[in-house]
């Protein structure tokens, strides 16, 4: 009797053990897939980010970026910030 309960308790934990490996397997490809769609989305965002992409895409989309006259503007109060100076260009 003792010795049928062992083996299906051994039986049991193989199959446990089986199944972890298994679901090791499927979450280390997952990671990698993770990872590589990571390092894409790096390389896409410092393509994005280059000032000669913006400058091309605001040519392209013919956005006016210049400042707004006087009388179109509105002044925004300010708390507890620290203020960044623009780099001059």
């Amino acid at each position: 009797m003792l010795l049928g309960v062992l083996g299906v308790f051994l039986v049991y934990e193989h199959s446990r053990v089986t199944r972890a490996g298994y679901d090791i397997s499927r979450l280390s490809r997952d990671e990698a897939q993770l990872i590589e769609q990571l390092r894409l989305l790096d390389v896409q965002v410092t393509k994005l980010a280059r000032p000669e992409h913006i400058r091309g895409q605001v040519r392209r989309m013919r956005i006016d970026l210049r400042g707004a006259p006087a009388h179109e503007m509105v002044p925004v109060a300010v708390e507890d910030q620290e203020l960044v100076q623009a780099p001059d260009r």
